[in-house]
């Protein structure tokens, strides 16, 4: 009797081990996936801005620019910009980086040195995967260091999850995003900027057309700003 209860036991052993491996292989598989996507999508971000260069138009970057600035020169800050598309979330991500570059604009020395400091401390704990996409370039030595945040669905989640952390502890003063961080987080704004397509103003693509946003999707979004004691 005792030799079958043992018998038992390691057998359930195997099958617990066997059953392990076989999870452990495919969490491994779905790393290699998105890490592969995180690549992929890293190699064709310069594809998607520039299609997307001839709907925003330079004039209209420009003044968005301008916008933006003057909006911080007033100490409004973070803002959040909201946008419908990746490409285009990538589109003004660059070209705030390159407008306030050129423009001098700079963020405290204190606040860069706290943000680099968080990102060393943070890829410590990213997986080496994660540190071979090419998004870790552009997002931990481009945007956050010069206060400025992309967050969408075209991102490795260890870099949305990054970004999301420098948000919440109010060092970025930009973030360019879609509509989904609009949803169930709670990261209020100063200010919301909404950038839709030239000659549709408050709409979007639902996957099937171009629409109207509900009443609701918009105060998600809007209500990201001047929301009482959270702002």
């Amino acid at each position: 009797r005792i030799h079958a209860v043992a018998a038992g036991v390691l057998a359930w052993h195997k099958k617990f081990a066997a059953d392990l491996e076989k999870k452990k292989a495919e969490v491994d598989k779905k790393r290699r996936e998105r890490i592969e996507k995180g690549i992929e999508s890293a190699g064709d971000r310069h594809k998607r801005v520039a299609s997307h260069k001839n709907l925003l138009g330079r004039e209209r970057l420009n003044a968005l620019a301008n916008l933006v600035r003057s909006l911080l020169e007033d100490g409004t800050r973070p803002v959040l910009i909201f946008c419908f598309s990746k490409a285009a979330c990538d589109l003004i991500a660059d070209f705030l980086l390159k407008a306030f570059a050129v423009a001098g604009v700079e963020i405290a020395t204190s606040r860069r040195l706290e943000i680099c400091r968080l990102i060393k401390q943070e890829l410590h704990w990213i997986p080496t995967e994660d540190l071979e996409c090419q998004q870790k370039h552009w997002v931990t030595e481009q945007m956050l260091p010069k206060g400025l945040g992309v967050h969408h669905g075209g991102l490795i989640p260890t870099m949305r999850e990054l970004t999301e952390s420098m948000f919440k502890r109010g060092l970025l003063d930009v973030l360019v995003c879609t509509e989904t961080f609009g949803m169930g987080l709670n990261m209020p704004a100063r200010a919301v900027i909404f950038n839709f397509r030239n000659g549709q103003p408050l709409t979007k693509f639902d996957g099937r057309q171009q629409r109207v946003l509900t009443p609701t999707e918009y105060l998600q979004m809007s209500g990201r700003a001047g929301r009482r004691k959270l702002d």
